[in-house]
């Protein structure tokens, strides 16, 4: 198989203790980037075409329902008790080598993105970050 185009997915995942461990949030979805795409630069349009990478090109709406990239800002949280209670925020930026154009629309959703890439999955790679909460930080509730 060809690599025809690759693909982003930018999530996180806030974990506290065993609360939604499946429940992530799009941060970013780009598509049909050239094969040959070896980085993105700083603010990238909130478009959803991309023709300055490639006339088939595409953004997403993430969750918080905007086109483009919505960085990480992780919400206030609190640990009232004595208990220790790690909080951490995860960040995965999931890049997938594709062996064909996607054919959804600018502004599809991650559901949308998930269908269109299943099955056309050459290769990938995943980079982690994380932000982990500390007791001194000034935390609240939501």
């Amino acid at each position: 198989m060809v690599h025809k185009a690759s693909a982003l997915l930018m999530d996180s995942d806030q974990i506290v203790h065993e609360q939604a461990p499946d429940a992530r949030w799009a941060h970013w979805l780009i598509w049909n980037l050239p094969p040959d795409t070896a980085s993105l630069p700083e603010r990238v349009a909130t478009t959803t075409k991309l023709a300055a990478f490639g006339p088939d090109t595409r953004q997403g709406t993430n969750d918080y329902k905007a086109i483009g990239y919505s960085g990480p800002c992780p919400l206030p949280v609190t640990t009232s008790n004595i208990v220790k209670q790690k909080i951490v925020f995860e960040y995965l930026f999931r890049v997938y080598a594709l062996d064909t154009l996607l054919g959804i629309p600018g502004g599809a959703t991650r559901d949308e993105f998930l269908q269109a890439i299943d099955g056309h999955i050459l290769s990938g790679g995943v980079i982690r970050g994380e932000f982990v909460a500390s007791r001194q930080m000034p935390l609240q509730v939501y």
